[in-house]
């Protein structure tokens, strides 16, 4: 049961961060566009992984890593070669879940002082091994095709590019993580033992609501999207360049909803069924699904209007829709939590 228990919320927490790390991703990649022209951006989307890495341990950072760079890669990219999408796309942000081979050390201790500099050491680690996914695809392909910087070396080109964004994100990352481990340590801390749910403890009526509900709307949201995204997603040949793949990303971040509350709620809805699903994790599911949609919105005004590409009226319709939705879950959360503590206090009267 326990077992089981973990594996949901793993499976929900990778899907729900990799979203949020994709999102804080493209926020940085929009203020600094102009910056590095050719590729990356300052920020501190690695926490996302990084916070993975912690909680669940190294498998599940990668995939969260991987999630991320696939979400890059379908949304907007350079395509040259296998190597060069691999090194660019897939594998920076999923190295940086190799900083949960340190959970182990980072789970024994019970100095914060200690567990400070594992968290430190960690994220270190796997912020040089993306920057050397970025170099390496730096040296062989990029610097060969054009420097953005005047340099005569084409090593000492991509490592001083390269360095210039990944190292102020790996001390911005690590910021981060200290200042939520510091002031959220549940977050990064997972100290939650599953205990059994009692049969019919649960509310049975919300489940058997909520959780098909959000399968269905799930499954409209990935088919609906997953159409669009072909119908606009383009290849444009650039020459010597390679390949530019052009798509819709609103389509892209809404396919990926849909999937996430397909997982979600389908493995919540089966354990509905055989009486051992809390509901609070669903609310706490569609809270963070509706927060990363605020966040996603934000990032779409900003990109408006630094490069003027659209009017950003839809996307302030779309913040407006995520925060009222985002207040609802909120509500909702609070109502099953007061009923969740009737429920103890009647069971431990009794």
């Amino acid at each position: 049961m326990k077992a089981k228990n973990e594996l949901t919320r793993t499976i929900v927490e990778v899907g729900i961060f990799a979203a949020i790390g994709f999102v804080l991703d493209e926020i940085q990649g929009i203020i600094l566009a102009n910056v590095f022209t050719a590729g990356g951006s300052i920020g501190f989307a690695m926490v996302a992984v990084l916070i993975i890495a912690y909680r669940r341990g190294w498998l599940p950072a990668i995939c969260t890593g991987l999630i991320m760079g696939l979400l890059d890669l379908i949304t907007k990219s350079y395509i040259i070669t296998f190597w060069q999408v691999l090194l660019d796309y897939l594998l920076p942000y999923a190295l940086v879940g190799f900083a949960g081979l340190f959970k182990p050390w980072f789970d024994k201790e019970q100095s914060s002082g200690k567990r400070i500099i594992i968290l430190s050491i960690g994220t270190i680690t796997g912020g040089l091994l993306k920057f050397l996914s970025h170099f390496i695809v730096g040296t062989l392909v990029w610097a060969k095709l054009g420097m953005a910087w005047s340099f005569e070396s084409e090593a000492l080109y991509s490592f001083v590019y390269n360095i210039a964004f990944t190292g102020p994100s790996i001390i911005l990352s690590l910021a981060v993580l200290l200042v939520l481990y510091n002031r959220v340590p549940k977050l990064i801390v997972n100290e939650s033992t599953s205990v059994e749910i009692k049969k019919n403890e649960h509310i049975n009526a919300y489940d058997y609501v909520i959780n098909p509900t959000m399968i269905i709307t799930g499954l409209f949201l990935f088919v609906f999207y997953l159409v669009l995204y072909i119908q606009n997603a383009t290849l444009k040949d650039k020459g010597e360049w390679g390949i530019k793949l052009s798509s819709n990303q609103n389509a892209v971040f809404l396919m990926f909803t849909g999937i996430v509350l397909l997982l979600a709620f389908g493995i919540c809805l089966f354990r509905t069924m055989k009486d051992k699903q809390n509901n609070k994790s669903t609310t706490l599911v569609l809270l963070i699904l509706s927060a990363s949609h605020i966040v996603y919105a934000i990032a779409k005004i900003l990109y408006c209007y630094f490069d003027d590409w659209e009017d950003p009226k839809i996307y302030f319709i779309w913040m407006v829709l995520a925060f009222i939705a985002n207040c609802i879950f909120i509500g909702v959360y609070l109502m099953v939590k007061q009923i969740y503590t009737k429920k103890e206090d009647v069971i431990s009267t009794n």
